[in-house]
């Protein structure tokens, strides 16, 4: 059966939280990536990377409150958007496709980059984190025993 890892599941939660938070309707791909990167192990991957994650992140909130149009009556629950559930689709056919069991912060990330009109994977490509140099990068640096979905991603997919 296919899952989310615990750390996914916390960065879901955070997002989920955030979007509260800020009294938005709605939890869309960016609170989806403010939660990523504020997940320590892949904050550190990313500042090891070479970006400057702390500044990503105050674009990333001070954005997300100028969002208004994404404010909510008081008292109800924020809704994924449409983008947000495709990234969850990308995340869990890539983990399919790979034939893993769990969606891990990795697996998170190749999806928002796949969402091309977005704010986060314009942030992404601001600060440098090109899928393709990220992937080469953290597999050289933070392959772990067992398959990611980074060493095995194919950027033609």
């Amino acid at each position: 059966m296919l899952t989310s890892s615990p750390e996914v599941e916390q960065i879901i939660k955070d997002a989920a939280n955030m979007a509260d938070n800020l009294g938005h309707a709605y939890v869309t791909v960016e609170h989806l990536t403010l939660a990523l990167l504020n997940f320590s192990n892949f904050n550190k991957c990313v500042k090891d990377f070479g970006c400057d994650v702390d500044t990503m992140l105050v674009e990333l909130d001070v954005w997300l409150k100028k969002q208004h149009y994404l404010a909510s009556e008081q008292g109800t629950q924020p809704q994924k958007t449409y983008a947000l559930e495709r990234v969850f689709n990308r995340a869990f056919t890539q983990v399919i496709f790979h034939g893993r069991n769990h969606v891990q912060p990795a697996d998170i990330f190749l999806a928002i980059t796949g969402e091309d009109k977005s704010y986060s994977n314009y942030i992404f490509q601001k600060y440098g984190m090109v899928r393709e140099q990220f992937v080469k990068y953290y597999n050289k640096n933070y392959r772990e025993q067992k398959v990611t979905a980074l060493e095995k991603y194919d950027p033609q997919q």
